[in-house]
């Protein structure tokens, strides 16, 4: 569930409309009216378009014919509305070109459009093998294959392919490791790029002013559902949202106020489902009631703060979340 909306008041609420663009009507006083600087046209604000031809009559004894405006448009003019009462969490960044404080918004902005599409296929991998039939002799060539392409589009320092070729125990050479590589880029049609968990929760963190503490819980609840296929079909913002309103609840710090439902565009209730999967992972976990406990060992470490092993995941907020889907995977298995 998005962000709700404010009560409508007695008038209705569009956007003003300038050659078919509808313009933010809280940024429409700061347009230059005749001439303006180098890049002044760039701002803050998103420009929605609208199909020509649309009318819609307002109630009343006179009956206006007017664009009908979308429900983005909506949504842009009411999130105007309530930035009234949401702190700039970006204000005080200007002076740091990295943190591109003049386009933020429109970055994650975009991030939240490209997730859409994309979240579907969790990895390279995956998104191969949706399509592409693989042996069960040529799996560990795909997911070698996969990190080598991860890494180039990630990294700086790119692992060299010998290194895959001995990570596999010399089952195969650089030949077809370059070989499923092009296989992987051309069903892919070479598109890597997608939003990850992490990117969304660096900016709510930053909203909160989350501890470090609160941080890392949210990272390791964020890891478990790399394991967990119930969360395929969850977008990344969605559960970096669930993974911070979840570690608010069981460190007691803080809670998911407006500022953070405006920034994330999730209300609580409507991260609950994302919430209850995340506290299942834990649960499932602690209890050794599944294999694959590599996250649990890796945030044991000091150097993850040794959050896995934090007593309030014992917590009863946690076993009361997980509780009813632990109860429908035991009868399934009875």
């Amino acid at each position: 569930m998005r962000c709700s909306s404010p009560p409508a008041s007695d008038s209705p609420v569009t956007n003003p409309v300038k050659n078919g663009v509808a313009v933010d009507p809280s940024k429409a006083c700061s347009q230059p009216s005749s001439t303006r600087d180098p890049l002044g046209e760039i701002g803050n604000w998103v420009a929605i378009r609208r199909p020509k031809g649309d009318k819609v009559s307002l109630p009343g004894p006179v009956s206006t014919s007017m664009d009908v405006p979308t429900e983005v448009d909506l949504c842009q003019a009411f999130s105007e509305m309530l930035r009234s009462s949401v702190e700039d969490i970006d204000a005080d960044d200007w002076g740091d070109p990295q943190l591109c404080s003049d386009y933020v918004k429109d970055i994650y902005w975009y991030l939240r459009q490209l997730e859409e599409t994309l979240y579907m296929c969790v990895a390279i991998m995956d998104r191969y093998l949706q399509s592409q039939p693989v042996s069960r002799k040529e799996l560990q060539l795909v997911g070698v294959t996969a990190m080598l392409l991860a890494a180039k589009y990630e990294e700086i320092y790119v692992p060299s392919i010998v290194d895959f070729v001995y990570i596999t125990d010399q089952a195969y050479t650089p030949a077809q490791i370059r070989a499923m590589e092009r296989k992987i880029l051309k069903e892919l049609d070479f598109g890597l790029g997608r939003p990850l968990p992490l990117h969304f929760l660096r900016r709510a963190a930053k909203v909160c002013e989350a501890t470090a503490e609160l941080y890392m819980l949210a990272k390791y609840l964020m890891e478990l559902t790399l394991v967990d296929y119930a969360m395929v079909h969850y977008n990344p913002s969605a559960i970096a949202a669930a993974a911070l309103c979840l570690s608010q609840k069981v460190f007691a710090q803080g809670r998911w106020n407006l500022q953070l439902c405006y920034h994330t565009g999730y209300e609580e209730e409507g991260l609950a489902p994302v919430m209850q999967h995340m506290a299942k992972n834990v649960v499932r976990v602690d209890r050794n009631l599944t294999r694959h406990v590599a996250v649990k060992t890796k945030y044991a470490s000091s150097q993850f703060m040794r959050i896995s092993t934090a007593p309030q995941l014992n917590s009863s907020t946690l076993k009361d979340l997980a509780a009813q889907l632990l109860a429908g995977e035991s009868r399934l298995l009875s």
